[in-house]
């Protein structure tokens, strides 16, 4: 209690120094004008028109056109190719091709419509029957004397004692040379030894032409002469 009491007389002494203390003057040269500034309240007629004031509507934003650089396209050389075809032309070689497929068919007709040459008849021998025949026969006695020389007697036969005849087809051209043989009858032990001799004998004596004989060759123990 001493201390709030003691606390309160420092106070009011304090208080009335302070009165006692005059306030110093301000000079007029440094002293500034005093403004009075009085606040008052928005009436509710503008607070009501302030809210009511339309809202101006955000500016559009203008797209910036962007800017294109119009490049020029470098002019192209056309392709080199053939000519078109016009439709006349196609239609003049469609025309062109039946008039040449006609001229075809009818040259293949008028082929066609020739008659065939007639074959020239055999010109008739001017050689006679008699010379001829004279002719082949000596031919024949040659073509057996080549062969008789190349004939030989088989061994098997001569131990048995066989003989016999052998008759045997000849198929011979205009040059002499053998084109077939055949043999047609005989025994079979001198079928080898007849082939073999005449064999040996080629080339034979050519003939005026192609000659298709038979031939008979005779084996003989006994000298003899074989007949043809």
């Amino acid at each position: 209690m001493k201390r709030l009491l003691l606390f309160s007389i420092l106070l009011h002494l304090f208080a009335a120094w302070l009165l006692e203390v005059p306030a110093p003057e301000i000079p007029p040269s440094k002293a500034g004008k005093i403004y009075s500034i009085q606040l008052q309240a928005p009436s509710a007629s503008t607070t009501t028109a302030a809210t009511e004031a339309p809202v101006p509507p955000p500016a559009k934003e203008t797209p910036q056109k962007s800017q294109q650089t119009n490049v020029e396209p470098k002019p192209q050389k056309p392709l080199e190719g053939p000519s078109p075809t016009t439709v006349s032309e196609t239609r003049s070689k469609a025309r062109t091709l039946p008039e040449k497929a006609h001229s075809k068919s009818n040259v293949q007709n008028h082929v066609k419509q020739v008659p065939p040459v007639a074959s020239a008849p055999p010109q008739p021998s001017t050689i006679s029957p008699g010379i001829e025949k004279d002719r082949k026969k000596t031919w024949l006695e040659t073509l057996h004397a080549r062969i008789s020389e190349h004939q030989r007697y088989p061994t098997r036969a001569r131990r048995r004692g066989l003989e016999g005849s052998i008759t045997v087809n000849l198929s011979i051209d205009q040059s002499g040379y053998l084109v077939n043989a055949n043999i047609v009858e005989g025994k079979r032990v001198f079928h080898q030894p007849t082939l073999s001799a005449i064999q040996a004998a080629l080339p034979l004596p050519p003939p005026n032409g192609p000659e298709h004989i038979t031939l008979t060759i005779n084996y003989r123990l006994k000298p003899g002469v074989s007949t043809l």
